[in-house]
């Protein structure tokens, strides 16, 4: 099968549309699960510098996690989790009921 020179234009056009679309819904899941995080560590009351120790990385690191600005290992909501008295599902099925 041949595909014109438009054709093969309209499918990269919408690919690329489609993953701008995926990339939304990404960083709005994102969004949400750190604000689960953010909300879980609030209300047990341990330190940000005290989890960043645990995890092993510094505050500053945490920080940027925290805010989105580095990527969220999936180790670190497995801690992050356990130090809170939660478990990982708990931070993602808040997000799936909104």
């Amino acid at each position: 099968m041949f595909f014109s020179k438009i054709e093969i234009i309209i499918s990269a056009v919408e690919i690329k549309e489609e993953g701008k679309i995926r990339g939304k819904i990404n960083k709005r899941l994102n969004a949400l699960l750190l604000k689960n995080i953010n909300y879980a560590i609030e209300k047990t009351g341990i330190s940000k510098k005290e989890i960043a120790e645990k995890l092993g990385i510094t505050y500053a690191t945490l920080w940027k996690v925290l805010h989105g600005q580095l990527r969220l290992k999936p180790e670190y909501i497995a801690e992050i989790a356990y130090m809170t008295c939660r478990t990982p599902n708990d931070f993602f099925m808040s997000i799936m009921q909104n």
